[in-house]
């Protein structure tokens, strides 16, 4: 018991200590935004590495995301993000040993290329943020081919950092001290770059010349695969009427991934299992943060 305890706590403060080696990934952070940027990404491996460690497809979380006979290739693609060999056996008691040697080796280098923008990158192809569409966030390439990912400004207001939704500050509070809905455990409610991976090829649907997991956008049912909800719509559907969707439509969506990992690591978080998300609206149920415009 103290044994288990020990690590648990341990883990809780290896999460911001990675120690991973970003300057050349991330840029174009404006001044004041550099920790709450490199906290995002080394808080996304530390989620990945999670979930590898944890993996099964043997629990409610994963079929509500996902079908049986596609796990292998979802924890390859965790592992892929994590840095962990394909067929290393871990448990979740070397959780705080995988990331420790994380800060060591560093990322996967097939991440070496990648860059992680802030806002639009000058250079890229797209410039989406604070378009029409105004995302939160998307992937593009620039001028000379170099991937890249842009996290809109527009997330920086909307969403709070992990540590916020762990240890809520006090605008997170009622009056009496209590975490408001989407923040802490018990807020938490009651719901809840890879084209090598084996079988991606067998597995991934071509976007024009190429294969990608991209976000579903119908025309089936649901109307995207966006959230919680629609994501285990998704699955659910996809499985009951296979015809009527492209083979393998789950791990096809973006979302799905990122649902499934929060599932896991909230679920090891507070130590409990979260039930089924019920509507649409359980992804927005959480306050944004009161961060200036």
């Amino acid at each position: 018991m103290c044994s288990y305890l020990a690590q648990y706590l341990f883990a809780l403060l290896v999460l911001p200590l990675l120690g991973l080696q970003l300057d050349d990934i991330i840029t174009n952070v404006p001044p004041g935004l550099e920790q709450r940027m490199h906290n995002a990404v080394t808080d996304c491996i530390a989620i990945a590495t999670l979930v590898s460690v944890a993996f099964s497809d043997c629990e409610p979380s994963y079929d509500r995301y996902f079908p049986r006979g596609d796990a292998d290739f979802v924890q390859q693609v965790f592992r892929r993000i994590a840095n962990i060999a394909p067929n290393a056996q871990l448990n979740v008691d070397e959780y705080t040993t995988v990331l420790d040697e994380r800060a060591r080796t560093g990322l996967d280098p097939r991440f070496d290329y990648l860059i992680i923008n802030y806002g639009n990158h000058p250079q890229g192809l797209e410039q989406d943020c604070d378009g029409p569409d105004d995302p939160d966030g998307f992937f593009t390439r620039l001028f000379s081919g170099r991937p890249c990912i842009c996290i809109c400004p527009k997330a920086f207001r909307q969403y709070p950092d992990l540590s916020e939704i762990l240890n809520p500050p006090a605008w997170a509070r009622d009056a009496r001290g209590h975490p408001l809905e989407g923040y802490g455990c018990d807020g938490l409610g009651d719901h809840e770059f890879l084209n090598d991976i084996p079988r991606y090829d067998d597995l991934i649907n071509m976007h024009g010349t190429m294969r990608a997991i991209t976000d579903y956008t119908g025309p089936e049912a649901p109307p995207e695969g966006y959230g919680p909800f629609y994501a285990r719509v998704l699955q659910e559907l996809s499985t009951l009427y296979p015809e009527k969707y492209a083979p393998h439509e789950a791990v096809n969506n973006a979302d799905s991934f990122v649902v499934y990992a929060m599932s896991k690591f909230f679920s090891w978080r507070c130590g409990r299992v979260f039930g089924k998300p019920t509507s649409a609206q359980d992804n927005w149920n959480r306050i944004p943060p009161p961060r200036p415009p």
